[in-house]
């Protein structure tokens, strides 16, 4: 009767079972043809033991397969070990490295001709303004000079140093460098000079440049003239 057995194999065994048993003891009962319940008897022994096969089959077939599995991922670990180790080797060719599975060798941009060097930026001149006057007290600013108004420094400048030369008041500003003393080297743009009294009547001759990090120092900048008040 069609539509009645199960496609689940352990349902369907058990239905099968159940069946044959039921089938032979009616038909043994009818006093009928014992060759037909034989045979039948016969071939439910034989599907059980080929289901019994097929399982123990399975079952080694299942454990052979996690083994292909497990070392066809170690040996697929080893190879891309092996490819990845073999990338970095510069001296394969092209040839050699396409046989391999492996990308082409990058040409680096100093191989093509095509890196360019910046060269490192210039160290700016800067300005120098007075922004107080007082009893031998200069308030200075050094600013940029695209940017006077602003205070601060430029990319990549720390430093400021500063230096100083007096002279009478009918002179003019000195244009030997050994005439300038050195002040000092101020993180700060907006220094506070203190000027010794002996100097008091003279004029203050200010020059300053900018010193970065690195000690890459800049040009001097324009001469700002002041007079020392008493």
């Amino acid at each position: 009767m069609p539509g009645i057995f199960p496609n689940n194999e352990a349902a369907f065994a058990r239905l099968a079972t159940e069946l044959v048993t039921r089938f032979a003891t009616w038909w043994r009962k009818g006093d009928r043809h014992e060759a037909h319940v034989t045979a039948l008897e016969s071939m439910l022994a034989t599907y059980k033991q080929q289901t019994a096969e097929f399982n123990a089959t399975k079952a080694r077939y299942e454990i052979a397969k996690r083994a292909q599995l497990d070392a066809k991922r170690k040996l697929m670990r080893q190879i891309n070990f092996m490819r990845d180790s073999a990338s970095r080797d510069d001296t394969l060719s092209d040839a050699e490295r396409e046989a391999m599975k492996l990308r082409p060798r990058k040409v680096s941009r100093k191989e093509r001709g095509l890196v360019l060097v910046a060269p490192p930026p210039a160290v700016p001149q800067p300005v120098v303004e007075l922004v107080e006057a007082g009893s031998m007290r200069h308030g200075l600013k050094i600013a940029q000079p695209d940017a006077p108004r602003r205070i601060g420094k430029p990319t990549l400048v720390t430093y400021v140093e500063l230096r100083v030369a007096f002279t009478h008041v009918t002179q003019g500003a000195p244009k030997d460098e050994s005439a300038y003393q050195h002040i000092g080297i101020f993180f700060d743009t907006t220094p506070i000079i203190t000027v010794p009294p002996r100097w008091v009547g003279y004029q203050a001759h200010y020059r300053a440049r900018w010193i970065t990090k690195s000690g890459e120092m800049g040009p001097w900048s324009d001469v700002l003239t002041t007079m020392v008040a008493a």
